[in-house]
């Protein structure tokens, strides 16, 4: 464990925690600052916005703003501050990975893109399996030639008489799936303040939400402005909070908008609870973008083969992989064996991956199911 922690200080120094640790608490200081008016009615708020203004530790400081629930966007920098076997044997285990890497020579550009918050995934996941091939015994060589132009595959896998050219990629959201989001974030009370602790104070609960059919499909074709959107999540919340002052408890619906079911909790017990309502994803675009990804850089991976994308994507790869499959876009390269997809996920043991494979039904393909170094990759999932 010692090994492990002294690999992990040398990327992830006193500067770099030094760095996430005041923007935590730039962050808070400025939305204090930018709420002014409702901080000056909330007892709570003003207690927090003293202390933070006359804390000179910055320990201290960030303490408080993590009781107001600001955290890092960087993940590991959280994992850092947990208590616990999980989050210790998560660092442990990604201390490792890097020595083992960084011994076989194969680090690369991993450590800068480790420590940027927006690639930390991705980084994490191809570092986790460099790290268990290289501990197998697999042969890898980053940046091979395609034999197209000036293209190069990530990798290189090899052992024994098995070769597999691997090229990887991280995906964001599609811009109709980031639009989707930004309109069901409008009916979710939960992330303001305010409202949770109204909800905590009065130790109630919301059950199965759920907007009215003719509202989804007036947003799903655009026919609302963001105004109007606005003004309807508005009413929403404030048909909930003056249930909640009634103490109207049960089923309740606000004409032509929504409809949900309203609780007091009995004790601590907060009972099997949804999330507020989110419009349905469309896994197609999903598909879509990766087929654009996989055209964009098809000629990444030799001719000769077999070769395969690893896509790292926002959602959950059983989710994406029907819609993936029915798209024939990507179907038509014979020398692309076939598309993993991998989806990052938090849990209690740490950052956690969810791989499922998708072989190339052209009968041209290379049928690589069967490969020892595709079965060793996918023993990733759920590390």
């Amino acid at each position: 464990a010692e090994a492990a922690f002294i690999q992990l200080k040398e990327i992830f120094d006193a500067k770099w925690v030094r760095e996430q640790r005041d923007a935590v608490i730039a962050k808070a200081k400025k939305w204090l600052n930018e709420h002014e008016q409702e901080v000056s009615h909330n007892p709570l708020y003003l207690d927090f916005k003293e202390k933070l203004d006359n804390l000179s530790s910055p320990s201290e400081a960030y303490e408080t703003c993590t009781l107001l629930r600001f955290h890092s966007e960087h993940p590991l920098f959280n994992e850092f501050f947990k208590e616990g076997l999980g989050p210790f044997n998560y660092l442990v285990a990604l201390g490792r990975d890097l020595r083992n890497v960084k011994d076989a020579k194969r680090i690369g550009n991993l450590p800068k893109r480790l420590k940027n918050a927006n690639q930390y995934s991705g980084a994490h996941f191809e570092l986790k399996m460099l790290a268990h091939l290289t501990r197998l015994g697999y042969s890898i060589k980053r940046d091979i030639p395609s034999g197209k132009g000036n293209n190069k595959t990530d990798f290189r896998i090899k052992k024994g008489q098995e070769v597999l050219f691997v090229e990887l990629k991280s995906l964001e959201w599609s811009r109709t799936n980031k639009e989707i989001y930004a309109i069901s974030c409008l009916f979710n009370p939960f992330p303001d303040l305010a409202f949770r602790k109204l909800l905590i104070s009065s130790n109630s609960m919301i059950l199965h939400p759920e907007l009215s059919e003719d509202l989804k499909a007036k947003i799903i074709k655009n026919d609302l402005s963001l105004q109007s959107l606005q003004k309807i999540a508005q009413q929403l919340w404030k048909h909930i909070i003056e249930r909640i002052n009634k103490k109207e408890w049960g089923h309740h619906t606000l004409e032509e908008i929504a409809e949900y079911d309203l609780f007091q909790r009995k004790g601590n017990d907060v009972g099997d609870t949804d999330g507020f309502f989110k419009l349905p994803f469309s896994m197609e675009k999903e598909a879509e973008k990766i087929c654009q990804v996989v055209d964009e850089y098809k000629d990444q991976l030799p001719d000769n083969g077999p070769g395969i994308f690893i896509i790292r994507t926002p959602f959950r790869s059983s989710y994406v992989e029907p819609a993936l499959s029915a798209c024939e876009d990507w179907q038509k390269y014979q020398h692309i064996s076939a598309i993993v997809l991998v989806n990052t996920y938090f849990s209690s043991k740490g950052i956690c991956h969810d791989l499922i494979p998708i072989q190339n039904p052209n009968p041209d393909a290379h049928n690589v199911m069967g490969y020892t170094v595709l079965q060793d990759i996918l023993k990733l999932a759920n590390h």
